[in-house]
């Protein structure tokens, strides 16, 4: 029996080949033609952009981030965004490879901080959905850049926008939305 499994990336960069009339590959490594460099690039910047958004799966709120030895807090390598939480007596922000204090002019700190960060996670860490979605989008933009095709592109952006709206429901669905007891102006008036 087979089963069908999650795509992965040689899928991914197989189906920008494709979008670009190009052969498919069955590999990712070793010596690769430059249109395989060129799909697997157009992935990568398509899930950068994608990811930056924001989303259930690579957001994590209340991120602890201690402090080291010298009072230095280090910003995870894969975090695309770091928002911290409001703090009185400092104003951290991401500078870089660490947190930098702007109220107290300094990146030392005395006590752990805590964020929002917005993870940039590989291909395979993702939902279906996500990839689904990111390989379709880079698709038609390779399309676009390199056929330039309109009608083509009238395809594709339906596809594009189906596979997105299949991604954002999956999205809405996990994180159980409901105004009655999970947005922040519910919660606020009900401190009231």
């Amino acid at each position: 029996m087979e089963y069908l499994t999650r795509m992965d990336e040689l899928a991914a960069v197989n189906l920008i080949l494709a979008a670009m009339t190009e052969a498919p590959v069955s590999s990712l490594s070793g010596n690769l033609a430059t249109q395989v460099i060129a799909a697997k690039q157009k992935l990568q910047i398509t899930s950068i952009e994608v990811q930056t958004e924001g989303w259930l799966f690579n957001t994590e709120d209340n991120f602890p981030l201690p402090q080291d030895r010298d009072g230095n807090v280090a910003i995870p390598q894969n975090a695309m965004s770091v928002d911290f939480n409001q703090e009185h007596d400092r104003d951290p922000i991401d500078r870089g490879s660490k947190a930098y204090d702007r109220l107290n002019h300094t990146y030392k700190f005395d006590r752990p901080l805590y964020a929002s960060i917005k993870f940039g996670l590989a291909f395979d860490e993702m939902p279906q959905s996500a990839r689904s979605y990111i390989a379709v989008r880079a698709s038609r933009s390779a399309q676009m850049e390199n056929l330039g095709s309109g009608e083509l592109a009238r395809f594709s952006q339906r596809d594009e926008d189906r596979a997105r709206a299949v991604f954002v429901a999956e999205q809405a669905v996990d994180q159980k939305l409901n105004f009655l007891n999970r947005t922040n102006g519910f919660k606020a008036i009900m401190k009231v």
